[in-house]
């Protein structure tokens, strides 16, 4: 138990006390040190501040300026590069007119031969001959070249084609002079009729077997190839007479009928443009560079060459391919070459680069161009050394004079505040202490709307307020108090009912007396016992206090279980439990989805359904009903979970009972078909079976298993599916007969049925009694509401029932080490 002491230290835990304040540097002191603090640390952070502000200003003003020249270099760099892209692409979209025009014309040419017929212009048999390999081929001194490989047939077809492509002069060469880039013009046909312009006597240039239709340019841009019937650009390729880079512009030709004509191809260098591209210096010190689609570099200055490629370039190295570049110019090249427009800022070797890049949209190429960014930041660090002198003037001059002064200016000021903030707050401590000795009349001081008035106001609504808890305090303690009273008597009425119900013997009247005692015991309107059938799938009525329950009872009323309800067999919640096992309580059974309106019970407000069981298995359903709402809690669960538990117990124990006295009879039945004058019979002729019935005495069994030349039967005695035993039958001479076994083995069958249900009825007994034990300790001890009161009635219940020598209570957290024994 605990010590007197610790008892009265909680008892005086609920009244207050007076604390008198410790002594200490008051409110005021505090305050104006903590002023005095502020302004002595705030001179000192200024005159920091002061000497640090030179350099601060000077760096966010360079970073300001930064900021602004970057984004006004990025702006530039971006509007510079696609003007330049798009100036490039100009020339690139002359040469697509251009082909497209050659194209068209060729396509008029085709479309209408017969205008040409007659025409004595060029005529293919009068200007070409078989050369020395078999190729059909014309003069150098034509405008233009004409060439038909050595394979193919001469006939008036091919002849009427040559024909009409030589008219293909009068825009050729043209074309070819009004633009200097451009370095050849040719149509090939698909009959492998090549026209090229200028006449370089390609006959004696190509192979005599050469094929135009099985060049790349052409089949890039045949039908299998180009459906759409666009201007197809070749791959960027080094010229083999030294032109350098070069590209190929491929048009086809189709007739107003939708015939496939050939192609017609335009060979650009690319010498005006990447020259242009490598002069070109942004700023004075960045460059530009062209890459294809295809990842070729098209014009790579030197110093673009180390940088991005990461290596200087070799002698007469042209087109060099980027794609594996492994520098800091590997995802831009990435970007370009998927024909993306950005600006990107990249660190290599120490130095930042701007880099910006736009694309081609002609041929799908991009151009980049590329500056220091120390180019753009020189004006930044001109400005550097002004502004710092600037900054320095500003803060000697201005801020630290202002500063000291505005200091000064505050400490006063705060020293006036203090005390005027500080009074209110030492009444309204005052008479808190007050109030806490108990003085709840204690006056507060007279505040203002700020904050101090804010708390005196709550301070006193939090005193009216704690008065009035202490006053509910007691209100609810009485009724807390009177709920576990009515709990007590709950338990001590279900430990009651469980006893008598325990002591029945008979399940029918045993069902009765159980719904009777609910009932009358805890004031139910009406209380029923439903039991499952042997399938499981109904819930049958067995017993009923009410009037309605029992006409409930005389039309043999059902639920199905666990099921939703048709217009026959209704579900409810007693088939709701017997099918899930959990209990379930409908407060309004009005508005429960699940209950079933039963017209014999028309008062019925609340409702609980518990479930029976024994062994884990719902044998049935306890079903309790209320005139009033809300009659029900979770602690009237608990308890009468407690109680519908039992009740299943001694339900088992009747339904058991019943068992053994059936086997019994059956037993005695069985015994009685033979009369005494059979079974002596049958012991004359069988002298040595070791068994005695109705006082005729049989051989013992220990002269039974010593008979020469004799025959042991053993039959296992089981319960339960285990042996528990045998019996042993011995015969002398001969083995027994199959009516002889089978008898043998009947009655043992009958005999372990016996003795099984001898023992159950045992067990029940220990069992019911060890229940009715625990239910009336559980009674006692419920019946005090005092902590040791409780315990003493425990221990001296356990002591008294259990023949125990000693028993001791000990209590974890006691304040001391003494036992409640």
């Amino acid at each position: 138990m605990r010590s007197a002491s610790a008892s009265e230290h909680r008892a005086s835990e609920h009244h207050p006390r007076r604390h008198q304040p410790a002594a200490g540097p008051s409110l005021r002191t505090r305050l104006l040190a903590l002023l005095l603090g502020l302004t002595t640390v705030s001179v000192l952070t200024v005159g920091y501040l002061g000497v640090k502000s030179i350099q601060t200003v000077g760096d966010r003003a360079q970073r300001i300026s930064a900021d602004a020249l970057q984004s006004q270099a990025e702006e530039y760099l971006r509007q510079v590069t696609v003007g330049d892209a798009q100036n490039h692409d100009l020339i690139l979209e002359s040469v697509q007119h251009d082909a497209e025009n050659i194209a068209q014309y060729t396509a008029g040419l085709f479309d209408s031969p017969d205008a040409f017929a007659d025409s004595t212009y060029w005529r293919a048999v009068d200007h070409m001959f078989t050369g020395s390999d078999g190729q059909y081929m014309n003069s150098a001194t034509d405008v233009s070249d004409a060439f038909v490989p050595a394979f193919v047939d001469i006939d008036d077809r091919l002849l009427a084609v040559l024909d009409l492509s030589a008219y293909l002069d009068f825009v050729l060469a043209p074309t070819y002079e009004s633009d200097p880039g451009t370095v050849a013009l040719y149509l090939g046909t698909e009959e492998e009729v090549l026209r090229y312009y200028p006449n370089i006597n390609i006959g004696n240039v190509v192979p005599p077997d050469f094929q135009v239709t099985q060049r790349p340019w052409y089949l890039s841009a045949a039908p299998e190839s180009n459906p759409e019937r666009r201007i197809v650009w070749s791959p960027v390729y080094v010229d083999a007479t030294g032109q350098g880079l070069m590209v190929t512009a491929a048009a086809p030709v189709y007739t107003g009928q939708e015939a496939f004509i050939g192609v017609v191809g335009i060979d650009f260098t690319l010498k005006n443009i990447s020259d242009k591209v490598a002069s070109a210096r942004l700023l004075g010190s960045g460059y530009s560079f062209l890459v294809d689609n295809s990842g070729h570099a098209i014009a790579l200055p030197e110093r673009g060459f180390r940088e991005v490629v990461g290596r200087p370039p070799e002698p007469d190295e042209l087109g060099v391919d980027l794609r594996g570049v492994t520098t800091e110019f590997g995802p831009v090249l990435a970007k370009m070459m998927a024909g993306s427009t950005g600006f990107e800022v990249l660190e290599l070797g120490g130095k930042e680069l701007y880099v910006a890049y736009a694309p081609l949209e002609s041929a799908g190429w991009s151009l980049a161009n590329v500056i220091e960014a120390e180019t753009v930041l020189q004006a930044v660090n001109a400005m550097q050394g002004e502004l710092e002198a600037s900054a320095r003037s500003l803060v000697l001059a201005r801020i630290l004079p202002a500063g000291g002064a505005i200091l000064i200016t505050m400490a006063m000021i705060g020293l006036v505040l203090a005390n005027r903030m500080v009074r209110p707050i030492r009444e309204m401590a005052t008479a808190a202490q007050r109030i806490g000795a108990g003085e709840w009349d204690a006056p507060l001081p007279r505040t203002g709307q700020d904050e101090v008035g804010v708390l005196a106001r709550a301070f006193a609504t939090m005193t009216v307020q704690l008065r009035e808890s202490l006053r509910n305090l007691e209100q609810r303690i009485a009724e807390r108090t009177h709920d576990l009273e009515r709990r007590s008597i709950q338990l001590e009425t279900a430990a009651q009912v469980a006893r008598e119900a325990a002591a029945i013997r008979d399940v029918s009247q045993l069902f009765d007396k159980a719904v009777l005692l609910i009932s009358d015991r805890f004031g139910f309107y009406h209380a029923g016992i439903f039991i499952l059938d042997t399938a499981g799938k109904y819930a049958l009525l067995q017993a009923a206090s009410s009037g309605g329950g029992k006409r409930m009872l005389a039309r043999s009323h059902k639920l199905r279980v666990g099921e939703v309800s048709d217009r026959s067999v209704p579900v409810g919640i007693v088939g709701y439990v017997a099918g899930t096992g959990e209990p379930r309580i409908a407060l309004d059974v009005g508005e429960d989805a699940v209950f079933f309106d039963n017209p014999d019970l028309p008062e019925t407000r609340s409702e609980m359904a518990l479930p029976l069981k024994v062994r884990n298995q719902v044998i049935g359903v306890l079903d309790v009903q209320s005139k009033e709402p809300a009659a029900f809690s979770d602690e009237d669960v608990g308890i009468l979970q407690t109680l519908a538990d039992q009740l299943a117990l001694a339900i088992d124990n009747a339904r058991l009972l019943e068992q053994v006295q059936d086997r019994l009879r059956e037993f005695n039945a069985l015994l009685g078909q033979h009369s005494r004058e059979d079974w002596e019979r049958l012991l004359v002729e069988r002298p040595n079976w070791g068994f005695t019935y109705d006082g005729v005495k049989v051989m013992p069994r220990e002269e039974a298993h010593v008979v020469q030349g004799g025959h042991q039967l053993a039959v296992p005695i089981q319960a339960r599916g285990e042996v528990i035993g045998h019996v042993d039958v011995v015969l002398a001479g001969r083995p027994p007969t199959p009516e002889e076994e089978a008898m043998v083995r009947a009655v043992v069958e009958q005999a372990s049925l016996a003795l099984d249900n001898a023992r159950l009825h045992q067990d029940t007994q220990r069992r019911a009694a060890r229940e009715r034990l625990i239910g009336e300790i559980t009674a006692r001890v419920r019946a005090s509401l005092d902590l040791e009161t409780v315990l003493r009635t425990a221990a001296d219940e356990m002591y008294r029932s259990l023949g125990l020598e000693e028993i001791v209570v000990r209590m974890a957290g006691d304040e001391t080490d003494g036992d409640l024994a």
